[in-house]
């Protein structure tokens, strides 16, 4: 058993694990930022997703009304 377990250690990368934790602290920085600035872009992109449906609905119209 012991061996096994020193046999693991020793293939253990440990460069693997170190950009995995490089990963999840630059993730955590980023979610942070996003919720810190969240009251500036959720305006901003409500507005675009309100742009971006009406122009939808536009084309639904102008299909609709044409002889397709």
């Amino acid at each position: 058993m012991i061996r096994f377990l020193r046999k693991s250690f020793k293939n253990l990368n440990r460069e693997d694990g170190q950009s995995t934790a490089e990963y999840v602290l630059i993730l955590a920085i980023v979610v942070m930022l996003v919720l810190k600035f969240k009251s500036v872009f959720v305006p901003e992109i409500d507005r675009a997703t309100q742009g971006v449906g009406k122009g939808i609905n536009s084309i639904i119209q102008d299909m609709e009304s044409s002889d397709y």
